[in-house]
C-alpha cells in the first residue's frame, strides 16, 4: 500500500527519537491515532531504510546522536527531494530555534517535554493539512501557474518552483481564495495550529519567499497584497500592454 494513499485512513508515520522512553511514549500516541508509527534511534538508521522515505509524516527529535535532527530535516528535504509534513520534536524554545527549524522546512514544532493530547492535536493538524482538498484547483484558472495536488508542487510557465512545505501550503490557501482578503489569524491557524501572535515575522518571512519565488507580480497575472489591518489577498491583475 502507498503510504501517501490520499484515501488511506492509516498512514505510515517515521518517528526519529534516540531517547527510547520518549520514542515509544510517541509510537503508542501516534499509533492511537490509528496510524503506523515506525521508530529510529537515529538519523543514520531512518535513511538507511529507504522504504520508509515514503511515509505521510515525519516526526523528528532536534538532538539525535551523529547527524542532528537539524540536518537530517535539510538532507530529507534537500537531497530526497521529499515532501511530506516534518514535526520537531526539541527541548528548544528560543525564537530563533523555531525560525531555523521552519526555514529548514520543518512544519510544526513541540517543545519538550512532550504531551500527548498536544502532540496529537498536532499531529492531526499537520495530516489534515497536507491531505486536504477541498477544492480542485484544476477547475481554477491559474494560467501561467499549475498546481499537482498530489506531488505537492507548483509550477510557472512549467518551470517547478522550489518551495518548502509550508510556502506550498500558504500558496494553495491563497489560489483557493483568489481575490479574497484572507486574514493573518486564518493563515496562521492553518498553517501552524497556534495564535497569530507567536509567529508574526515567520508569517511575514513566508509571505515575502512565496512572493519572490512565484513571481507574483503583473507579468504573471497575479500580485500578492497586503491588507493593512487584516492579512493578504492574492489578487489577479491585467498584464502590462506590450508595445
Amino acid at each position: 500500500m502507498d503510504a501517501r494513499n490520499l484515501n488511506s485512513p492509516s498512514l505510515m508515520v517515521a518517528v526519529v527519537e534516540d531517547d527510547s522512553t520518549s520514542g515509544e511514549a510517541i509510537v503508542k500516541w501516534i499509533a492511537e491515532l490509528g496510524h503506523q508509527p515506525v521508530l529510529f534511534a537515529s538519523a543514520e538508521a531512518f535513511l538507511a531504510d529507504r522504504a520508509v522515505h515514503a511515509a505521510s509524516l515525519l516526526v523528528v527529535d532536534w538532538g539525535l546522536p551523529a547527524m542532528s535532527g537539524l540536518d537530517l530535516l535539510r538532507h530529507y528535504r534537500d537531497l530526497l527531494r521529499a515532501n511530506a509534513p516534518v514535526v520537531f520534536c526539541t527541548s528548544r524554545g528560543d525564537e530563533a530555534d523555531v525560525v531555523e527549524a521552519l526555514r529548514a522546512g520543518a512544519d510544526d514544532f513541540i517543545v519538550k517535554p512532550l504531551r500527548k493530547q498536544e502532540l496529537q492535536a498536532r499531529v492531526r493538524a499537520v495530516i489534515r493539512r497536507s491531505l486536504a482538498d477541498s477544492v480542485d484547483l484544476r477547475e481554477l484558472d491559474l494560467v501561467p501557474f499549475s498546481v499537482d495536488r498530489v506531488a505537492r508542487q507548483i509550477r510557472l510557465r512549467g518551470r517547478l518552483v522550489e518551495l518548502q512545505n509550508r510556502e506550498y501550503e500558504l500558496a494553495v490557501l491563497l489560489f483557493q481564495n483568489l481575490n479574497a482578503v484572507v486574514s493573518r489569524a486564518r493563515i496562521v491557524q492553518t498553517l501552524w495550529g497556534i495564535e497569530p501572535l507567536e509567529t508574526s515575522r515567520t508569517l511575514d518571512t513566508h509571505v515575502s519567499r512565496l512572493r519572490r519565488k512565484l513571481e507574483l507580480k503583473p507579468e504573471n497575472g497575479l500580485m500578492l497584497q497586503s491588507v493593512y489591518g487584516l492579512g493578504y489577498r492574492l489578487q489577479t491583475v491585467a498584464p502590462p500592454a506590450v508595445g
